[in-house]
């Protein structure tokens, strides 16, 4: 997941955690063939945020391959 665009870093806190509570509610249902095992959320910019709420996943681009 990508944060919006235009979030100040406690909104985007708040949207990475909002989805790790989906993921974790998900997770502790009892849906046959359902696992969510990754969380794949944040960018270069709001990485740390997102992996604070959970990911185990990012997309860090922009900080590895600048032009």
């Amino acid at each position: 997941a990508i944060a919006p665009v235009g979030l100040t870093p406690a909104e985007s806190q708040a949207f990475f955690g909002a989805l790790r509570k989906l993921r974790d509610q998900i997770s502790q249902s009892n849906w046959q063939h359902i696992a969510v095992p990754e969380l794949s959320m944040g960018m270069s910019n709001d990485y740390p945020l997102a992996v604070a709420s959970g990911a185990t996943m990012v997309r860090v681009g922009s900080k590895i391959f600048v032009p």
